[in-house]
């Protein structure tokens, strides 16, 4: 099975990316819980814009590998946590996963990436370590989910991908997104052909 290319940036020769069955994989477009609904912000950036833009390309990245991909809703759409809560535990998937950007009290203080799970340690563990092989971030830490996601049948991850307030981890997420996206779906794929 050969891999396929996506656009100008594809998925790197280091690790294992080729499809060995049919997988699934619930994808969730962060925030918009109300039209409002934007997540942490800092300037002009805000991070429900940023986070999409990398989980968009995300699934395409793994739908080119041949996994099959569902969103929590289209863009433009709200959805509120109990109606993503609602779907993640009729839908049939191997992960949920959520992806999001974290801000801290003071700038430049927080950096990092962590991850929230509910039954999904390793592939958060393999999504942080391709992060942290592709930009030298600070491993914060995988924890039991204190969020919605705790609610959400086991296999299911909350990704905090870096400080939208921090100079080095913004300027990753708004010009590497390609990078970002390659780094996540690697992950994710490592994971799901170890299963």
């Amino acid at each position: 099975y050969a891999r396929s290319e996506v656009g100008p940036y594809h998925l790197k020769e280091s690790s294992i990316v080729y499809k060995v069955d049919q997988k699934k994989i619930l994808l969730d477009l962060c925030h918009s819980d109300s039209p409002l609904d934007k997540g942490c912000s800092y300037g002009e950036y805000n991070e429900r814009d940023i986070a999409n833009k990398i989980t968009l390309k995300v699934k395409q990245l793994l739908e080119a590998e041949g996994i099959e991909v569902t969103l929590t809703r289209n863009e433009g759409e709200t959805i509120s946590i109990a109606e993503r809560i609602k779907l993640a535990n009729s839908a049939d998937y191997n992960y949920y996963i959520s992806i999001h950007i974290n801000s801290s009290g003071t700038e430049n203080q927080g950096t990092g990436l962590e991850a929230f799970s509910c039954g999904a340690w390793s592939i958060s563990n393999s999504i942080i370590k391709e992060l942290q092989n592709e930009f030298n971030y600070k491993n914060r830490g995988i924890f039991e989910s204190e969020f919605y996601n705790k609610r959400i049948n086991d296999r299911s991850t909350l990704l905090e991908i870096g400080f939208l307030n921090n100079e080095y981890d913004r300027n990753n997420l708004v010009n590497h997104q390609e990078q970002y996206a390659a780094a996540i779906a690697r992950g994710i794929i490592n994971q799901l052909n170890k299963e």
